[in-house]
């Protein structure tokens, strides 16, 4: 099972920095956002578009947006997770540009780095945090270790081939991301992205076993489930708001993913995942990242 993190990093200028330690296990997942990992103490394995890699005390993950990922420890692991909105990270990764930037997602910080990482990056806890354009000195210094991060990292490690698969998986999410309210088709995708019918299928069924079906259907949930949090629109109104052609439709796609109604959905105590595959009914409770 996958899941696709909400969209709580939506906004500009948001960053959420928590600390994890014990045994941490967190199965596969995707999220719109960036994302970083620095191990404290200890090691934890991360799984990153199917590629495995160990990440031992004072390495740092580097996780792009739509990059299908997980962690999982044997024992022990210290670890700082930093996610953030992607426009702190404009001058690494374009909106127009492919996400992945290196072959590997764990890299060896210099040590003065690794030293500025553990200075500068405090636990803001676990809620996002917006900071505002007159940013405080707890912002300066988030975003002053990030740059340095991906500075170090970007000259450290081999560029990504830009025709891997992991690439092209995340240039169908990113494009998906800015059309899943459209009447779109897997022809749409294809043309759009210079790549023949058959191999973005392929490429949307290495995510999970997905369709193209499936997964459009999931963009337009996750919006939906925003919807349905925030606002008191009809549920109609949200279903074509979201892409949807009619409400039954909407209805449908929505339990099939959540394993809920709508209805159900909004008067719950509401997660920010979304079950991208076909689910039992959920229990919300003790969701959050």
């Amino acid at each position: 099972m996958i899941t696709v993190q909400g969209t709580n990093f939506g906004t500009v200028n948001t960053v959420k920095c928590s600390v994890k330690t014990g045994r941490y296990v967190l199965g596969s997942h995707m999220h719109q956002f960036s994302e970083l990992v620095f191990v404290r103490g200890g090691s934890i394995r991360v799984t990153i578009d199917g590629k495995t890699e160990i990440a031992n005390e004072n390495d740092v993950v580097v996780i792009s947006p739509f990059q299908v990922h997980s962690f999982d420890t044997d024992i022990f692991c210290d670890i700082k997770l930093c996610l953030f909105s992607n426009d702190f990270i404009s001058d690494f990764i374009p909106r127009d540009k492919i996400c992945i930037l290196g072959e590997r997602a764990v890299f060896s910080p210099s040590a003065a780095l690794a030293e500025f990482i553990r200075d500068k990056i405090p636990d803001t806890g676990e809620e996002p945090v917006r900071f505002t354009s007159s940013a405080d000195a707890t912002y300066r210094k988030i975003k002053a270790a990030i740059y340095a991060i991906y500075e170090e990292y970007t000259q450290s490690t081999r560029p990504a081939k830009t025709d891997s698969r992991a690439n092209v998986i995340s240039l169908i999410l990113m494009w998906m991301k800015e059309h899943y309210r459209e009447d779109i088709t897997l022809d749409d995708v294809a043309n759009a992205l210079g790549y023949t019918n058959g191999y973005i299928s392929h490429c949307i069924g290495s995510i999970g076993n997905m369709n193209f079906r499936t997964l459009l259907n999931s963009f337009r949930v996750e919006h939906a489930k925003e919807l349905l949090r925030k606002t008191d629109n009809k549920i109609i109104d949200i279903a074509l708001e979201c892409g949807f052609s009619c409400e039954r439709s909407f209805h449908r796609a929505f339990l099939s993913i959540m394993g809920i109604t709508p209805g159900e959905y909004r008067r719950s105590d509401s997660s920010i995942f979304c079950i991208t595959s076909p689910a039992k009914k959920i229990n919300f409770n003790n969701k959050k990242r």
